[in-house]
């Protein structure tokens, strides 16, 4: 994907990220404010890798392949293992597994991530953003 020209569905990124509340000692969840980046969003297709159980799961659940150029560099700078979450054409996905294709050499340099949609009822408690 070496093409600027692959990368132009827009998508806004969140981080989760959580703290102890000082106050009440509790611990607070939350999400980052949205990140938005031009990605290329595929969908899965990578089933004659799988035995057909697994790829009739992939395919049912809406996995979705997203590939992006660069980091995601939150300004909150939430911890390096928090969950990332997208959203893209009223639904959110979480990423499930990423690759980097970033190192020096000769070739693309890009992100791949390999999300999932959330199940209805179970998304994320993010109003959604106006991309």
């Amino acid at each position: 994907m070496p093409n600027r020209s692959f990368y132009r569905t827009p998508v806004a990124f969140y981080a989760s990220y959580g703290f102890r509340d000082p106050d009440t000692g509790r611990w607070e969840e939350g999400y980052t404010d949205p990140l938005i980046r031009k990605v290329n969003l595929q969908p899965f297709k990578d089933g004659e890798m799988l035995t057909f159980g697994e790829s009739t799961t992939y395919y049912t659940e809406g996995y979705k392949k997203l590939y992006l150029r660069g980091e995601l560099s939150f300004p909150e700078n939430p911890p390096d293992d928090s969950e990332i979450v997208f959203y893209y054409d009223s639904a959110f996905y979480q990423v499930k597994g990423n690759m980097d294709y970033t190192t020096p050499g000769k070739g693309p340099k890009h992100l791949k991530m390999l999300a999932v949609k959330f199940a209805s009822g179970t998304e994320p408690d993010i109003t959604p953003p106006v991309i």
